[in-house]
């Protein structure tokens, strides 16, 4: 999902430190940057979703995944419920 308003090369080198974060075991740290890395991304994505409901597929798929992906779309997918984009 490539937007214009989303530097992605900034987001997935957040998402690349969160994770070496968590190999250290530094989990306080990784939980920083995967807030800050959702607060960056939540209102670009809500966007998305708005203008073509079907991506709520794509991130309940990804959901289903073992891992910080899987996780992400976890948190992803409360937060469209919350904003009322799921149902």
């Amino acid at each position: 999902m490539d937007h214009p308003d989303l530097n992605t090369n900034f987001l997935n080198a957040l998402r690349e430190e969160a994770e070496n974060c968590i190999k250290r075991g530094d989990k306080e740290e990784a939980q920083a940057l995967y807030k800050s890395l959702i607060r960056l991304s939540f209102p670009v994505v809500e966007a998305e979703v708005k203008e073509n409901p079907e991506i709520i597929v794509a991130i309940m798929a990804e959901a289903c995944q073992e891992g910080p992906a899987g996780e992400a779309a976890k948190v992803l997918l409360t937060h469209l419920h919350k904003k009322g984009l799921v149902k």
